[in-house]
């Protein structure tokens, strides 16, 4: 990976893809450990459909789902290298999630980095295997003002944890 060039990709297109960012045996480990949480899952406590409607954001099992779940990720789980080949300062761990795109709705460790300003979605799967996403969201903390319309708000109680500092 060839820092200034995802650097220049992601200023100028505002995404960058990196290819085999982790190895088909992190993405298993990933996907087996989401498994044994889905089956797990207490059903009448998670019973909320997310979309991206307004009105979602009335949703009080998603407004209050932040801070649900945690996981500890070991010490070089976490890749501060991207963060600074983006040359951000000062990244804020807002959240992560697993996002199951099962087949007929909607490369293998591959990561794509895309800017807050992009507007962007995913859709329908239609092939007929599985595309389960993993998606870690961080903003720059350094000199912006995080949005009070985002849903997700960091509080003393709470705050987004720094990357660098973790």
């Amino acid at each position: 990976m060839n820092s200034e060039t995802v650097f220049q990709e992601f200023t100028v297109k505002g995404f960058t893809l990196i290819e085999n960012f982790i190895n088909s045996s992190e993405v298993e480990n990933l996907l087996q450990e989401c498994s044994t949480i889905v089956q797990n899952m207490e059903l009448p406590e998670h019973c909320s459909v997310f979309h991206t409607g307004k009105d979602q954001a009335r949703d009080e099992y998603f407004i209050t789902s932040g801070d649900k779940i945690s996981f500890f990720f070991e010490k070089d789980a976490v890749n501060e290298k991207v963060m600074k080949i983006l040359k951000y300062n000062d990244p804020v761990v807002v959240q992560s999630m697993v996002i199951f795109k099962h087949p007929e709705i909607g490369g293998l460790g591959d990561c794509v980095i895309i800017h807050g300003s992009v507007i962007h979605k995913s859709g329908k799967n239609t092939s007929n295997m599985s595309r389960p996403v993993y998606t870690f969201h961080i903003v720059e903390k350094n000199d912006t003002k995080y949005s009070k319309e985002n849903w997700l708000q960091p509080s003393e109680a709470l705050p987004f944890p720094s990357l660098y500092l973790n």
